[in-house]
């Protein structure tokens, strides 16, 4: 069972995950659901432990960016995934760069959210959609067209990787592309993210926003 919680100010979207994930979801269980960052930060409990924390980027007071690295230094090892309306470069960018792990539109059914949580657990950090990662990448070069980079070095094939995964590509789209088994992919990403010294996909295209792979 995957431990979340969620940080919401709409109150119908907020209530519709809470009573999906508390009454229908066997694999996803709702501990916390506040609407806003002040009020997690006030009423949660420190002896619960979450595993991923969905925030709404656009919030009441503190803004879902703003509160990112407050709740990455709570809690280091858990999957932060942004919640919006809206595919907005620079929100992406900027959330990305605070710390968030990953991106979900709020269109999706309670549901298919669920489904996605569930893959973001298996494939162990959440993946940006093509969409959404061409969105920050496009942003991205817009503002910063004269990014330096540094060497590094990789094998050929976890090159590939990297520029499926900046791509926003999952594990199985991966395994299929380069026709190798997705255990395979996983031993290529957690090589990539000792030499890198990162511990999700985000990470990877952090890196590759700081103009890190001049190979690109």
């Amino acid at each position: 069972m995957i431990n979340i919680a969620i940080i919401e100010d709409d109150l119908d979207f907020r209530g519709e995950l809470e009573t999906y994930f508390k009454k229908e979801s066997k694999a996803v269980n709702c501990a916390f659901a506040v609407n806003s960052m002040e009020a997690f930060f006030k009423y949660y409990s420190k002896r619960v432990q979450f595993e991923m924390l969905l925030v709404d980027i656009r919030l009441p007071g503190m803004s879902g960016i703003k509160g990112v690295p407050k709740l990455r230094r709570l809690f280091p090892h858990a999957e932060i995934i942004m919640l919006t309306t809206l595919i907005d470069g620079k929100s992406i960018y900027q959330s990305i760069c605070a710390g968030a792990n990953g991106y979900l539109i709020k269109n999706l059914s309670p549901a298919k959210i669920e489904k996605e949580l569930i893959k973001i657990k298996e494939e162990g950090g959440a993946a940006l959609s093509p969409l959404v990662a061409r969105k920050i990448i496009n942003h991205f070069h817009l503002d910063s067209p004269s990014k330096t980079t540094s060497d590094s070095k990789f094998k050929e094939k976890e090159k590939q990787i990297i520029r499926l995964v900046v791509d926003g590509n999952n594990y199985k789209d991966i395994s299929e592309i380069l026709g190798i088994s997705t255990e395979g992919v996983r031993y290529h990403v957690r090589n990539i993210y000792q030499q890198l010294q990162v511990k999700s996909k985000s990470g990877i295209i952090r890196k590759y926003l700081d103009g890190f792979f001049d190979w690109f």
